[in-house]
C-alpha cells in the first residue's frame, strides 16, 4: 500500500492530502472486495509505524467537514524529511551550507484527512448541496431526488427559489439519501446518476 508514501509527500510539501473511501455509484464498478474502509487504511499506517516510527494524531474537525483530519506529530517531521531527501538533494544542500547560505526548509504541516462517507458517515452535519449542469439540485450526493432550479433561475424568481430549496433541504433523509449502506446504495445504483454527470 502507498498510504504511507502518499502522507510522507503531503508533509515534505506542506500540503493537505485526503484519501476517500470507494464509494457506489452507476457505472463505477463498485464493489466489496475493491473497498478499503476508514478503519482499514488506519490499520495500515499503524502497521507501519514501527517500522517508520511515525505515528500519527488527530486534529480538530471542522463543525461542517466532511473530512476526519490527522497529522504526523510536529516532532516527526524534521526527521521525515531528512529521511526522504534523495542523494542529490543532500549534495545540494550541504553545498549550500559550505556557502552558508541555508535551505530554507518548507514549516506549513500537512494535514492527512480521510473522507469515510461508507463506513462511518457524516449525514447529521454536511451542509453540501449540488447544482447539475442541467439544472437538477441534489441534497445528498446518494439520492436519486432532483429538484429542477432550471425553470425558476430562467424567470428570476429570488423568493420562489429560496423556498424550494428550503423545501427541498427539509425533505432531506438522514443519512446516505434514504439508504440503509454502502450495499443498499450500490443495489440501487441504477436509479442514480453516474458520478461524471453529478460534479462536484
Amino acid at each position: 500500500h502507498e498510504l504511507p508514501q502518499f502522507a510522507h509527500l503531503s508533509n515534505q510539501l506542506g500540503i493537505d492530502i485526503r484519501f476517500i473511501e470507494y464509494m457506489p455509484f452507476n457505472d463505477n464498478r463498485w464493489g466489496t472486495n475493491d473497498f478499503i474502509s476508514y478503519q482499514d487504511m488506519q490499520d495500515i499506517f499503524q502497521d507501519q509505524q514501527p517500522s517508520t516510527g511515525h505515528a500519527l494524531q488527530r486534529l480538530q474537525d471542522g463543525p461542517n467537514d466532511t473530512t476526519k483530519w490527522w497529522s504526523y506529530n510536529p516532532v516527526d517531521l524534521v526527521n521525515l524529511a531528512d529521511q526522504h531527501l534523495d542523494h542529490d538533494s543532500r549534495s545540494v544542500h550541504h553545498a549550500a551550507a559550505q556557502q552558508q547560505q541555508p535551505q530554507p526548509r518548507n514549516t506549513r504541516q500537512g494535514r492527512i484527512g480521510f473522507i469515510t462517507s461508507m463506513s462511518s458517515h457524516f449525514c447529521g452535519t454536511c451542509n453540501r448541496l449540488r447544482m447539475t449542469a442541467d439544472g437538477q439540485l441534489k441534497v445528498c450526493l446518494f439520492g436519486a431526488t432532483e429538484i429542477s432550479l432550471r425553470d425558476i433561475l430562467r424567470i428570476q424568481r429570488p423568493d420562489l427559489l429560496a423556498k424550494v430549496v428550503h423545501a427541498a433541504v427539509q425533505r432531506k433523509h438522514f443519512k446516505l439519501g434514504g439508504h440503509h449502506d454502502m450495499q443498499d446504495i450500490s443495489d440501487h445504483s441504477s436509479e442514480n446518476r453516474p458520478m461524471t454527470l453529478i460534479g462536484g
